[in-house]
C-alpha cells in the first residue's frame, strides 16, 4: 500500500481529474452543483483509502486531462472514451 500511496499521492494529495463532458462518467447536481457519478465515487474512494485529501480537477473531455496527466497535475483520471477524442487517449490513466 505504501508503493501505491507514494505513486499515487507523492504529495499527499490525491489529484484526480474529472471528465464532466460525459454525463455517464460524471455530472454536476442541477441543485447543488455538487459533483456526482462513477468517477467522482471512485476518486473519493480511492483518497479515502489511501487517509489523503482528494480535489477534484474538472475537465469538459479528454483532452485536457490527457495533457493534464502530461504535465503531471493529474494523478488519477477514471476517464470516459469518447469518439471524438479516442485517437491517442484511450487509456483512462493520467499519471
Amino acid at each position: 500500500m505504501q508503493a501505491v500511496h507514494r505513486d499515487l499521492a507523492p504529495k499527499g494529495t490525491l489529484r484526480a481529474a474529472i471528465n464532466f463532458g460525459n454525463d455517464v462518467v460524471a455530472r454536476r447536481e442541477a441543485a447543488s452543483g455538487e459533483p456526482r457519478e462513477r468517477a467522482v465515487d471512485l476518486a473519493n474512494e480511492r483518497a479515502r483509502r489511501l487517509a489523503v485529501p482528494c480535489p477534484l480537477l474538472a475537465f469538459v473531455g479528454v483532452t485536457g486531462i490527457v495533457e493534464a496527466g502530461a504535465a503531471c497535475r493529474a494523478r488519477q483520471s477514471p476517464a470516459g472514451a469518447e469518439p471524438s477524442s479516442s485517437r491517442g487517449a484511450a487509456r483512462s490513466t493520467a499519471a
